[in-house]
């Protein structure tokens, strides 16, 4: 039978576990993720505010929260992208599960990094400036009777967010 000292002992190394890198992956991904956080928005898109992306990301998507996540991706709207060899390291800024109330999902995906075709770790990427390459806003329930709506600049995000979007055929 485990004692009250032996029990409190195994939670808090498994809090303490919990709370450390899994895996120097994590350490390499969350250098991405800043150098993404850290970019101001203006940077990624002309005529935009200075602020960083993360800080504009979270004051847009209230009171919703956001997450980040490294992928390899591809650049699908290249018209080079055929020919190009050249594998992408991305981050993808999303919205968490929905607070009650906050009916959208939103997903942005930007270029961070580029990859050697023989490299397979983010932490051999080569760095890049943060490019958008696109996204979505949609409804947070698939059971939703609501059309997904693709992003093709942030602009586009912010006015719809924000109510002052327009419509592509107005």
């Amino acid at each position: 039978m485990l004692t009250k000292a032996s029990l409190f002992f195994a939670l808090s190394l498994a809090v303490l576990t919990m709370n450390a890198p899994a895996t120097a992956q994590s350490r390499d991904d969350q250098r991405w993720i800043d150098q993404l956080k850290k970019t101001p928005v203006s940077q990624i898109e002309a005529g935009l505010s200075p602020a960083s992306f993360a800080g504009w990301f979270a004051d847009l998507v209230k009171p919703s929260q956001t997450e980040y996540e490294v992928k390899e991706c591809e650049d699908t709207n290249s018209p080079a992208a055929e020919k190009n060899q050249e594998r992408l390291l991305c981050v993808v800024a999303y919205t968490k599960p929905p607070e009650p109330n906050w009916e959208r999902a939103i997903q942005l995906t930007f270029v961070v990094g580029v990859l050697a075709a023989s490299n397979q770790r983010a932490a051999d990427a080569k760095p890049a400036p943060c490019r958008f390459l696109g996204g979505f806003e949609g409804p947070s329930n698939p059971r939703m009777k609501r059309m997904t709506r693709k992003i093709s600049k942030l602009s586009e995000l912010e006015g719809l967010l924000r109510g002052t979007a327009t419509h592509p055929n107005s």
